[in-house]
């Protein structure tokens, strides 16, 4: 797998991530009961963040993505998703998205809810 990310922060509230991932012969899912087979896909994406409040405790945020149902990354990746980013004490975060997808088998698409607690503790050890 090959990856390619950038970001570009037009202004103080704002940041632009686009990432390009390459996979190259990557395990068909679907294929495990049978013959394994292998795909090759490639996946764009970009995610707009805002931050809400000068506080740095509230982020809104839109992304789209080129993901397809032949795709070899498909049922956790979104083809559109709104969301927001709470922090919910300094080391706790709830991230929540709402958004289409496709479902696992990869024949239809689904509207998805998600909802994460991260866990991003300040280190205070040096390396």
């Amino acid at each position: 797998m090959y990856s390619l990310v950038g970001a570009l922060g037009p202004s103080t509230n704002n940041l632009v991530n686009i990432t390009v991932r390459r996979n190259v012969n990557a395990l068909e899912l679907s294929s495990i009961a049978a013959t394994p087979t292998y795909k090759t896909s490639t996946l764009a994406g970009a995610r707009w963040t805002y931050r809400a409040i000068d506080t740095q405790d509230l982020y809104a945020l839109a992304e789209v993505s080129n993901v397809k149902a032949s795709s070899t990354t498909t049922s956790n990746v979104f083809k559109y998703a709104l969301g927001a980013d709470k922090r919910l004490t300094e080391d706790i975060w709830i991230e929540l998205r709402l958004g289409r997808n496709h479902t696992q088998g990869g024949n239809s698409e689904q509207n998805t809810a998600l909802m994460n607690l991260k866990l991003s503790p300040k280190s205070s050890l040096a390396l």
